[in-house]
C-alpha cells in the first residue's frame, strides 16, 4: 500500500503544479483520472481484508466516479454549452477534489487504519 499511495501522491502533486499552465494541467488530469481508476482496481485485490469502514470509502468512491463521468458526458451528449464558471468547476475542480478524496483513502490503507 506504501508504493500505492507514493506513487499516487507524485502525480496528483505534479497535476497540481502543471496546473499552473492550464492545458497540461488538464492533460495530466486525464492521466492522473486513469491511474487512479486503475489503482482503485488494484485495492479490490485487496477488498476482503478491509474494515466495512474501508470498504464503505471505496464504494463511495467508485459511485463518485460513475456520477462524475456520466456527470461529465451529459453536456456535449445535448449540445449544451457550460457557463466558464460551470465549466472550470466541472472539468478542473471537481476531478481534483474526487481524486484527492482517493489520495485520502489510500493514506488511510498506507497508515493501516483500514485493513
Amino acid at each position: 500500500m506504501k508504493l500505492l499511495y507514493r506513487f499516487n501522491l507524485v502525480v496528483y502533486i505534479t497535476t497540481l503544479l502543471l496546473h499552473l499552465t492550464i492545458f497540461y494541467g488538464l492533460l495530466a488530469q486525464i492521466l492522473l483520472g486513469v491511474l487512479q481508476v486503475a489503482s482503485s482496481f488494484a485495492l479490490l485485490f485487496a477488498y476482503p481484508r478491509f474494515k466495512p469502514q474501508g470498504i464503505n470509502h471505496l464504494t463511495n468512491y467508485y459511485i463518485v466516479v460513475v456520477l462524475y463521468g456520466l456527470a461529465a458526458i451529459a453536456p456535449p451528449l445535448f449540445n449544451e454549452n457550460l457557463d466558464d464558471y460551470l465549466a472550470i468547476v466541472m472539468y478542473m475542480v471537481l476531478p481534483m477534489a474526487i481524486a484527492s478524496y482517493f489520495i485520502w483513502i489510500t493514506y488511510r490503507y498506507y497508515q493501516n487504519s483500514y485493513s
